[in-house]
């Protein structure tokens, strides 16, 4: 007997919650739900469209166009070179210096950007050493950049240490290429 009655609420609690979908106002008199927009093929709203209200903008209106008609021109995600350090330091070079510069530049004029630096190392030295270096020259670049104007909090600081090589080999033209910074951009909500 229990088990009739929680099945009977169980299946009017799942009817009314399945059976209750928000509308939407797409024109003047007309509705539609999420679903029948989706199988319309329309991914975005309109300003103005919500329940109960009544004329709506035609425009077509999604995040990434807001965020597209917001932005100067030249703030397109962008990709830098990596810069390279030396063998065990995490002290920066005049090309680092130069790129990062560079990097500054573009994070000015495009204030909604957001900087991973991720620091790598190669793979000589334990785990331990590598991830602690690889923080090292991260937070070298970071910085950096702030001397240059840029604020802290856009920028977001990652070691990898010796997980993520570019290069398998054994030698020191492979190593160098892994001991490196990687700037990854990104706008919105980025991974921290």
């Amino acid at each position: 007997m229990r088990w009739v009655v929680f099945f009977s609420v169980f299946v009017m609690l799942f009817a009314l919650g399945c059976s209750r979908q928000e509308k939407v106002v797409v024109s003047e008199g007309q509705e539609v739900t999420a679903q029948q927009r989706i199988a319309q093929g329309k991914e975005g709203v309109t300003p103005g469209e919500a329940v109960g209200q009544g004329e709506v903008s035609s425009k077509e209106y999604t995040p990434s166009t807001q965020m597209e008609s917001q932005q100067p021109s030249g703030c397109e995600l962008r990709e830098f070179p990596n810069i390279h350090f030396a063998f065990d330091r995490y002290d920066l070079n005049e090309e680092a210096k130069r790129i990062l510069s560079e990097i500054a530049d573009y994070m000015k004029k495009c204030p909604d950007v957001i900087l991973t630096i991720e620091g790598h190392c190669d793979e000589r030295g334990s785990n331990e050493y590598n991830l602690a270096l690889g923080w090292k020259r991260a937070n070298e670049a970071k910085k950096f950049l702030v001397t240059l104007g840029i604020d802290s909090s856009r920028i977001i600081t990652v070691s990898y240490g010796e997980e993520r090589p570019l290069c398998y080999e054994h030698n020191e033209e492979c190593w160098a290429k892994n001991r490196r910074d990687h700037f990854v951009f990104c706008r919105g909500q980025c991974l921290k």
